[in-house]
């Protein structure tokens, strides 16, 4: 198999007249609200410049079966002198609606996480695509003083959930089944043999569980649950009003400290199956590396030494080291 390109710009196919000229190109996918990114490096032998917010189409893959990466504007030109001049084309992921980043004010009162995405999606002219057990969580009360995009990142950190807008679509998932489709089916890329790989785990502060506070008005004092097990746990310095609100805490910030402890990034042979917030199955690594990992971010490279595709990974903070349950 060869690897292969297609760039496409204002409906015109560059692919030939820049094939000769490649030195490097480049497609990142970063994980939930962080912007994609498109670099291109060329021979600059009076190659015509692209102006400011000119689009890309990109498609990677092998031979003739191409798959399409994203669309890109252009944010940057810049040229260096290394024997040649090289032209830099840097370029940034297509907005799908402005609109999600201007700032706003409105108050939220008495509703659901479903309910606010809903009216987001709609008024930035996305179709929600919002897991079941998101749609019904309770929202009692929130002042939005930042954009929809901000805001959404907010209530994801806060609920353990990512954000991502994919094609029209404003996807709300669990941090911890990213990478599947909106009817749950998460999509599993076995990885055996990489062409290179890093695995970093901190055995210093692998925490069995974490402890949250809340204060009981019916018995007027202070009581806590804790989500995971007794051993090294992680307390939170805040209190919550209610128990339900702390166990949400303990479960979040136990998934978080999880997900920092363990990270995995390799190197494999081209593959644009591989995407942000997609899970991978890696075996043959040794103990305690094989198992299913998540994709943080994954950069697409074609050069002069093929097509390779650079993954970063976290661990699945659900099921991770321990089954976790509640203690009070």
């Amino acid at each position: 198999m060869i690897p292969n390109f297609r760039i496409e710009t204002s409906g015109k196919d560059l692919t030939e007249a820049i094939r000769s000229r490649l030195l490097r190109l480049t497609v990142k996918d970063e994980a939930s609200w962080k912007s994609d990114a498109m670099t291109l490096e060329l021979i600059d032998d009076g190659i015509e410049w692209p102006e400011a917010g000119q689009e890309f189409s990109i498609a990677l893959g092998y031979d003739n079966v191409l798959t399409s990466v994203g669309r890109f504007a252009t944010k940057h030109v810049g040229v260096a002198m290394d024997g040649r001049r090289i032209l830099k084309i840097e370029a940034a992921a297509m907005e799908q609606s402005s609109s999600l980043k201007s700032q706003r004010e409105q108050s939220w009162d008495g509703t659901t996480l479903g309910a606010i995405a809903e009216e987001i999606a709609r008024r930035n002219g996305l179709k929600p695509a919002i897991f079941d057990e998101l749609k019904s969580i309770v929202i009692e009360h929130e002042d939005q003083t930042e954009s929809d995009l901000a805001f959404l990142c907010r209530l994801g950190r806060r609920h353990d959930l990512t954000i991502k807008v994919s094609g029209r679509y404003l996807m709300l998932t669990p941090a911890d089944r990213s990478g599947a489709d909106p009817d749950g089916t998460i999509p599993v890329i076995r990885i055996e043999k990489p062409i290179r790989f890093e695995y970093s785990g901190d055995q210093t502060s692998r925490y069995t569980g974490v402890r949250a506070f809340w204060y009981d008005n019916d018995f007027g004092e202070k009581r806590h649950v804790m989500y995971g097990k007794e051993g090294v746990v992680l307390e939170l310095e805040y209190n919550k009003i209610t128990e339900a609100g702390a166990r949400k805490a303990a479960e979040t910030k136990f998934r978080e400290v999880v997900r920092k402890g363990k990270t995995l990034t390799l190197t494999v042979p081209g593959n644009v199956q591989l995407a942000a917030e997609r899970k991978i199955d890696v075996q043959g690594f040794g103990a305690g590396i094989d198992g299913e990992w998540v994709i943080k971010s994954v950069e697409h490279a074609i050069d002069g030494t093929g097509f390779a595709s650079k993954v970063e990974c976290c661990v699945d903070g659900y099921e991770a080291f321990i089954k976790p349950d509640y203690e009070e």
